[in-house]
């Protein structure tokens, strides 16, 4: 997926989403393994600039 960050750049990520959840301020997260990073963390979806599903295997 295409993510933006708070500074306004843009990565391309690859997750492995688990959850949607809700912050206490509002914001809608997927949670997932980001393979980047090799650890769990929380996306939020209004940063998502475009995603597309593969298959994993």
């Amino acid at each position: 997926m295409g993510y933006r960050k708070t500074d306004g750049a843009e990565s391309t990520r690859v997750i492995e989403p688990a959850e949607l959840t809700a912050t206490t301020s509002g914001a809608i997260t997927v949670r997932g393994h980001d393979r980047l990073r090799g650890e769990d963390r929380a996306f939020r979806i209004d940063r998502i600039v475009n995603c597309r599903l593969t298959e994993v295997g």
